[in-house]
């Protein structure tokens, strides 16, 4: 019924997996695709059960010269369906028992693949088992895929099974709202965002930095906000999976104003559209 149509059953895709797509994103990019469900983004497509998820990851350098502008910007960005907002780059959220991260090395095999039967028997698992099957497994395909297929060019640091095993760790004891961004998508639709605000001259760890990269793997859209234009995320993953942009200034240090209103106005432009037009 729903072939070649464009049309998508609700969870059609539960079993499958996605193949994120780089959006090559210039500002007004931001504008005309952010609130996009993924079927209408340029690039979308689906191949038997994969479908390949055209995604944003922008790192945003500066503000605009009118703060509040700046801050109403913030406020559109964080309006979208599902999204995780955070102001520090420490994401992960390790468990303090470091006995048992580390005796996950003994549920990798010689391969570096996951021995599933043998991690769904660890204790650091059993936070995932309530989650539903089909999202257990594709957490599960996309660490595989991130220890033994991904791009060796795309961290900074070297992939040993320390990190590995801090990646497993922080997966499956993330925050719930992290992982809830996971639960709730559905391909083809809405596409979680992980948006960070950085004010400071916080970097990324290389396990924050890991769950980053996992995160835009499985086809999340990501946002890094720095008014300072100071290096983070390209410290640890390399620019060139990284979509730059360049606003107006750089301010050293600016606080985020929680109370920017967002005026949604009567016109035919969306409010994204009206915002970045005082680019």
């Amino acid at each position: 019924l729903y072939q070649g149509t464009g049309i998508f059953r609700p969870w059609q895709f539960a079993e499958g997996t996605t193949n994120p797509i780089l959006l090559e994103a210039a500002y007004e990019d931001l504008s005309a695709y952010w609130n996009e469900p993924a079927r209408l983004r340029t690039g979308f497509k689906t191949t038997s059960q994969t479908v390949s998820v055209p995604v944003f990851f922008v790192k945003l350098n500066g503000v605009h010269h009118d703060h509040h502008t700046y801050f109403q910007l913030v406020q559109t960005l964080r309006q979208s369906k599902y999204h995780y907002f955070t102001q520090t780059t420490h994401i992960a959220r390790l468990p303090e028992d470091q006995q048992a991260i580390f005796s996950l090395a003994f549920c990798l095999k010689a391969d570096k693949t996951i021995d599933r039967e043998a991690l769904k028997n660890h204790k650091l698992y059993k936070p995932m088992l309530p989650y539903r099957d089909s999202m257990q497994k594709f957490i599960l395909d996309k660490l595989d895929e991130l220890f033994t297929a991904y791009d060796d060019n795309y961290f900074l640091f070297p992939l040993t099974d320390k990190e590995r095993v801090l990646l497993m760790a922080a997966v499956f004891t993330a925050d719930q709202k992290l992982l809830q961004l996971i639960e709730v998508y559905d391909f083809p639709s809405d596409i979680p965002k992980l948006i960070f605000y950085l004010n400071s001259r916080e970097t990324f760890e290389a396990v924050d930095a890991l769950l980053v990269g996992l995160l835009h793997l499985m086809g999340l859209d990501i946002i890094i906000l720095s008014p300072n234009g100071g290096n983070n995320i390209e410290l640890s993953i390399a620019k060139q999976f990284i979509n730059t942009v360049q606003l107006e200034e750089f301010v050293q240090d600016l606080p985020l104003d929680e109370t920017a209103a967002v005026d949604k106005g009567n016109g035919k432009k969306s409010l994204l559209q009206r915002l970045f037009s005082l680019k």
